[in-house]
């Protein structure tokens, strides 16, 4: 060494070894080839060989680890049909605060100005514990705990459960779940799998390797978190993304949107990478070149929302969503399936669009699927009343209007609708559809038939997908009574919920939920209370009066010429 440069090439040598530690410190951790490892919930266990690991929803509650089995089985059922099925691991985890009964005190003023005052309480229950679990997943599926065996392993004391599931609505055969449950302090950790019974004994080996390599490790990376999700981050309601004005409204929108954005690129698992893109936050595991068209077609979908239905929430600020591309259908299903909420349904879930390249791949029915998704996002951010008081008729024709929809550079094209105007064209000539005024104020269970009663379904649903693209024309546009009729209508509606949300009694909105377990439970409630509920019969008769008041039968009779014309 020249003595001369010494002093230099030690400085040298200092910098590019300080550079080398800030570069390790910065990468994503890296463990033994095999090992899952998470410091958070404090385990680590041997994921099977070649098995995919399946990243976790940014709203997933609960679990926090899953596996693919990277080989397909097969089940022959009495129909003589063959169903495919991938074996699944998953880890649930079971936070012993997280499973504590919630309550909620709301006190309502007393009845005329006295100052007594009722307490109501509402009671969130999450998840018990495992079995509580398979009691409301595998609800019908004729499932029972076969085995049981009680012990310890790797130093945890462990419940050994094996569950035998007979049939379940959807199913792909007969099932065997094999799971430990390990007792950490303050965590159960479920491992389940789950898997054919036919392939039991072909797979024992390998299923029992994972869950015996299972072991706690310390945790390092803060307290676990104790509401029944798998990121304490700081929570925005969507209500408080409603009040103020459209740049306040913009403003929360971005917050809640930083949040899910960060969720989603946490943790990811290896092969799956992250790309910005102005409409999404794209997250991939397939090849690049896809992703892209199908980011392009959907930002053209949205691009043609805000201009064809600008008078729904204008001004608003739609969140960039989160756009999953998997590689294949088996890994977006094992994806979705997730465990999510204590009640497997989600709110939060639109925030995230899922879809996978089929046999068809930009073109394909996955892609009809990610349409309608993104319409009802786009909705729900610019219009919360009219996203949740729209009547099926209208909602059901504007998904499938997008549904086809397909963009080629900016443009966006439209696939041929010959489908929906062949069966109402047949309905017609039999005389089998419904005149246009009873369709606008069919409830949802008179739309899709109560009771199991289907009968005229299909001739309803084509009616209604013709009867929006009318709305939508050109034709339509050139009538004074008809040119602006769809914009009316949904403003109507928008009126009609408004009001009732305004209301006393039962029909005054709760309070505003405080994390997303409530905000959970809220919409979950009223998404199921809208079709049996007075609510939506109210909406449907206000909007009629309103959209056609001052329509004569003469009105209606050339109405449903023109509409009888442009259909087919």
């Amino acid at each position: 060494m020249d003595r001369r440069n010494g002093g230099a090439g030690l400085r040298a040598w200092l910098a590019l070894a300080l550079a080398w530690i800030a570069l390790v410190a910065l990468a994503p951790r890296t463990f033994p080839q095999g090992w899952h490892q998470d410091e958070r919930y404090g385990f680590k266990f041997l994921a099977p060989k070649g098995w995919k690991a399946i990243p976790l929803k940014a709203e997933e509650n609960w679990l926090v680890a899953k596996y693919l089995c990277d080989e397909k089985d097969f089940y022959t059922g009495d129909s003589g049909w063959t169903y495919d099925h991938q074996a699944e691991l998953m880890v649930i985890a079971f936070v012993a605060e997280a499973t504590k009964q919630k309550q909620k005190v709301t006190e309502l003023g007393g009845e005329g100005g006295k100052d007594e005052k009722e307490k109501l309480v509402e009671f969130f229950q999450p998840y018990k514990d495992y079995e509580d679990y398979l009691d409301r997943t595998y609800s019908g599926g004729g499932f029972y705990v076969s085995e049981r065996e009680e012990g310890t392993a790797n130093g945890l004391p462990v419940t050994k459960l094996e569950v035998k599931v007979e049939k379940l609505a959807g199913s792909t055969g007969p099932k065997r779940i094999v799971t430990w449950i390990f007792h950490a302090p303050e965590v159960d950790f479920a491992v389940q799998t789950e898997l054919l019974e036919d392939v039991y004994a072909k797979r024992k080996g390998t299923v029992l390797s994972a869950l015996k390599s299972f072991k706690a490790i310390p945790r390092t990376m803060g307290p676990l978190p104790s509401e029944g999700k798998t990121d304490e981050g700081f929570f925005i309601s969507f209500s408080s993304m409603n009040k103020g004005s459209p740049e306040e409204h913009k403003q929360a929108r971005l917050d809640s949107e930083r949040q899910l954005h960060a969720r989603a690129k946490k943790s990811l698992p290896a092969g799956w990478q992250v790309k910005e893109h102005k409409r999404f936050l794209l997250v991939f595991d397939t090849d690049a070149g896809f992703v892209d068209k199908v980011a392009e077609g959907a930002d053209a979908l949205l691009t043609w929302a805000d201009e064809n239905l600008a008078f729904i929430g204008p001004g608003e600020y739609v969140r960039r969503p989160i756009l999953r591309v998997c590689a294949s259908r088996e890994e977006k299903e094992s994806l979705e399936r997730g465990v999510r909420s204590s009640e497997s349904w989600s709110f939060s879930s639109d925030s995230e669009l899922v879809t996978c390249k089929d046999e068809y791949g930009a073109t394909g029915w996955q892609m009809d699927e990610l349409n309608r998704d993104l319409l009802r996002l786009w909705l729900r951010d610019r219009d919360q009343e009219i996203w949740l008081g729209m009547p099926e008729w209208v909602q059901h024709g504007l998904e499938e209007y997008v549904a086809g929809a397909r963009g080629s550079g900016r443009k966006l094209a439209f696939k041929d609708y010959f489908y929906e105007m062949q069966a109402f064209r047949e309905a017609a000539q039999q005389g089998k559809n419904v005149p246009v005024r009873e369709l606008v104020q069919m409830s949802q269970a008179d739309f899709y038939g109560s009771n199991n009663n289907y009968d005229g379904l299909w001739n309803r649903m084509a009616q209604a997908d013709m009867l929006v693209r009318f709305l939508l024309s050109s034709e339509c546009s050139r009538s004074k009574q008809t040119k602006t009729l769809l914009f009316d209508y949904l403003k109507h509606v928008r009126d009609a919920v408004l009001e009732l949300e305004n209301q006393g009694g039962t029909d005054k909105p709760e309070a505003e939920p405080k994390t997303e377990e409530e905000e959970e439970a809220l919409y979950k409630k009223k998404h199921e209370d809208w079709g049996t509920s007075e609510r939506e019969k109210a909406v449907l008769q206000k909007t009629f009066q309103r959209a056609f008041a001052g329509w004569s039968a003469k009105d209606w009779e050339a109405f449903e010429k023109a509409f009888i014309k442009y259909a087919g």
